[in-house]
């Protein structure tokens, strides 16, 4: 762009006036907008929540395949700790 024959280079000043007007556009999102926004943020933060651990509501089972689960991790780390010398 040639800035020598330029709008703005031939008045001299940039009026604020000129830069933020757009031509066509409302100045506000509509109402209908701004709820469907609100809402799709509610649902995204409600989605991405964390879960909370609810006493009563487990299965026994599976509380049990947890415990066996986790002993059998600590009988793996103990016996290697037996056979790993740190010096």
């Amino acid at each position: 762009m040639n800035t020598t024959t330029s709008e703005t280079a031939r008045s001299g000043t940039l009026r604020p006036s000129d830069t933020l007007r757009l031509p066509g556009r409302t100045p506000r999102t509509a109402l209908p907008d701004r709820l469907a926004m609100r809402v799709a943020l509610w649902l995204v933060l409600w989605g991405t929540r964390p879960a909370r651990h609810r006493a009563g509501n487990t299965d026994p089972w599976l509380d049990h395949r947890r415990d066996v689960d986790r002993d059998g991790r600590e009988q793996a780390w103990l016996a290697l700790a037996r056979h790993t010398h740190p010096y």
